[in-house]
């Protein structure tokens, strides 16, 4: 069965739980017109072009107000289209858009406004104000771009039924998720209970390396388990979370996670199972996306409150931050700049430093490997762009975040702009494969390439590379065994 491309994946009612629910969503669907695709694609390349020439001869210590409200108007226009028109508000690229404009671009928004002064944290270095703005921006737009030519070079999608698995996989990924539990906990008990801070984290930049491995290789397995269990669910026909004990585990361990104050990590385990219900399981309606991206927005000041004493971590000293936290939302954007700031950073100290070329690409490829990675930095300096800025600019301590438009530049300069093509382009065709024809693998991909996407916003690609490839080698080999050991039910047959 073949249709056209799509820029919508699902109608507006959704009454199926079943394994061919994409089949049949895609059958009902609107189609967007070729042309009106053409002339988005042509007045996105026209802003880009705009902004790279904006970046080449803009200057000066006054901030290019016009391409921050361009860069605004771009952001809103592509949400619009795709919650309104598309109808599908939980379309990966628009979460992709609302954390990378939030991240770049809110911190100039409060200033901008009057609400706040700026200041030498979101603008560490005036003589690049406004090309790390630029480049942030054109960044974004080319990656809209790369996400949206792939939808006019392959208008020819064929659509299959959904592989059926074992609904022994959900089991062994559950068998998964409690080991990783048991890795955390001894994580835990030989640091004495000081992983559960960020400020400990931190530290692996300087310190705590060896007790810090059992925590975070546990914590990115458990993440792991629950993508795999939730997939897995989902292609077996199963009901999520019948499991009530697992299901109070996840959320324990998502509290963790949120309460230790890594709000990236918190969203980047919580939100690619949530894309996976979404879009095969049952919509989530735009009210409550909503409501709870209000409730996180409320909460990030009160997080910071608590970031700022390292070990008092707790629901009293969280409840303590909302209470002091006065104009929440107006804080969270003041404080959302961080990704602009290491923008910022890192080009005024490549022009002392130097291009890294590739560095930071090969020390995310070597971190797949465990603890290669601290081989590699200390034989051929391959570090992640979070550790180069944060040593540069602070000499170590706390990270300072990275972000997929800083890591661009650090390797390539403005020849990394590129590189948003590709990763736009690469992302819209997983996705249209993980919905048209899923299989477990792709199924997963998906899932876990949403992980990346969610945290480029914040970090780079060594946030993607290990989950990628430990996750696809888990997934093959449980796949295997469930199939050798269990019975393979179709999602009919397993489903309510």
């Amino acid at each position: 069965m073949t249709y056209s491309t799509v820029d919508t994946l699902y109608p507006q009612s959704r009454p199926l739980h079943k394994r061919n629910r994409t089949v049949a969503a895609l059958g009902e669907t609107q189609l967007i017109d070729l042309s009106s695709s053409v002339l988005y694609v042509g007045w996105l390349c026209a802003v880009a072009t705009f902004f790279v020439y904006r970046y080449l001869t803009m200057y000066g210590d006054i901030l290019d107000s016009t391409s921050l409200w361009l860069i605004l108007l771009v952001a809103g226009i592509h949400m619009v289209r795709a919650v309104f028109i598309r109808q599908d508000p939980m379309s990966p690229d628009v979460f992709f858009v609302l954390f990378f404009t939030a991240f770049h671009f809110f911190g100039h928004v409060v200033m901008e406004m009057g609400f706040t002064y700026r200041d030498t944290f979101l603008v560490p270095y005036v003589d690049e104000l406004n090309p790390a703005l630029l480049y942030s921006a054109a960044f974004l737009v080319l990656f809209l771009i790369g996400y949206e030519v792939r939808n006019l070079v392959h208008r020819q999608v064929v659509i299959r039924p959904m592989v059926p698995v074992s609904p022994l996989l959900t089991n062994l990924a559950q068998m998964i998720f409690y080991l990783s539990l048991v890795m955390m906990l001894i994580g835990v008990a030989r640091s004495g209970g000081r992983v559960l801070s960020v400020q400990y984290e931190n530290s692996m930049y300087t310190e705590g390396a060896t007790l810090f491995r059992e925590w975070a290789v546990g914590k990115g397995m458990a993440t792991l388990a629950i993508f795999i269990y939730v997939a897995a669910s989902i292609h077996a026909g199963a009901r999520l979370f019948q499991n009530r004990a697992f299901l109070v585990l996840v959320v324990i361990y998502l509290g963790v996670v949120f309460m230790s104050g890594k709000r990236g990590g918190f969203l980047a385990a919580a939100l690619p199972p949530l894309f996976l219900y979404h879009h095969f399981v049952r919509r989530i309606r735009l009210l409550w996306l909503g409501l709870g991206l209000l409730g996180f927005i409320m909460v990030i000041p009160a997080l910071r409150y608590m970031r700022a004493d390292a070990g008092s971590y707790s629901l009293s000293r969280l409840a303590e931050g909302i209470s002091q936290t006065e104009s929440p939302i107006l804080q969270t954007a003041a404080e959302a700049g961080g990704s602009y700031r290491v923008v910022n950073a890192t080009m005024h100290y490549v022009k002392t430093d130097g291009l890294q070329y590739g560095k930071s690409y090969f020390a995310a490829i070597a971190k797949i490997v465990p603890f290669l990675g601290g081989w590699a930095a200390n034989n051929f300096g391959w570090i992640s762009p979070a550790q180069w800025i944060t040593l540069r600019h602070q000499g170590g301590g706390g990270g300072m975040g990275g972000s997929i438009a800083m890591e661009a530049y650090l390797n390539f300069g403005l020849w990394g702009l590129f590189i948003a093509v590709i990763v736009g382009y690469l992302y819209r065709s997983l996705y249209e494969r993980a919905l048209c024809a899923p299989t477990i693998l792709k199924t997963f991909l998906f899932c876990a390439a949403t992980l990346g996407l969610i945290s480029f916003s914040r970090g780079g690609l060594g946030s993607l590379t290990r989950p990628l490839v430990w996750g696809t080698l888990m997934i093959i080999m449980l796949d295997r065994a469930a199939r050798r050991w269990g019975r393979v039910t179709t999602g009919d047959e397993g489903a309510s």
